[in-house]
């Protein structure tokens, strides 16, 4: 097997981070298409299977391999030799840069997307507790009032 040069390495490592961006922005992309009535069913969260919890692992994953790769890129370029940092090379290191920027750039803007989505199902979480609590306090009122004006306890056979 062919031993590649230093050089070669970085930009190998640097069309990587580009395939893990991209592997970010379908993570985003793929949860931005969740119906938002499926990010608030307490049975999908109940069973482990919440949207959001999937999506954050596997964004949390990415975001450790990104990490690396970044550690990795930081420590050839500081070992490649500064004579190599010439030709065709240098421009091939800035034309995947500048590739991985924009991706990045991409990135964010999903972040944005997805922030407003989960904001939005917060909201929505938010008025169905409020709706159950207001349900819960007409039952219990109404337990109190019944029970009160018959003088009988509530039946519980049920």
């Amino acid at each position: 097997m062919e031993k590649l040069s230093l050089q070669e390495d970085i930009l190998s490592l640097l069309r990587s981070k580009s395939r893990c961006l991209r592997r970010m922005l379908d993570a985003g992309g793929k949860f931005l298409t969740i119906p938002d009535s499926q990010l608030v069913q307490i049975e999908s969260i109940e069973n482990g299977e919440a949207s959001l919890a999937v999506y954050d692992s596997e964004r949390e994953g990415i975001m450790n391999a990104l990490s690396l790769y970044d550690r990795k890129l930081t420590e050839m370029i500081q070992a490649l030799d500064p004579n190599q940092r010439v030709g065709n090379w240098i421009e091939s290191a800035r034309s995947e840069m500048v590739i991985n920027e924009t991706l990045v750039m991409s990135v964010l803007d999903m972040d944005d997307q997805v922030m407003k989505k989960i904001s939005q199902a917060q909201v929505q979480i938010s008025q169905q507790l409020a709706e159950n609590r207001q349900s819960r306090e007409k039952v219990a009122k109404f337990k109190s009032t019944w029970i009160s004006d018959n003088g009988d306890e509530v039946d519980t056979t049920l």
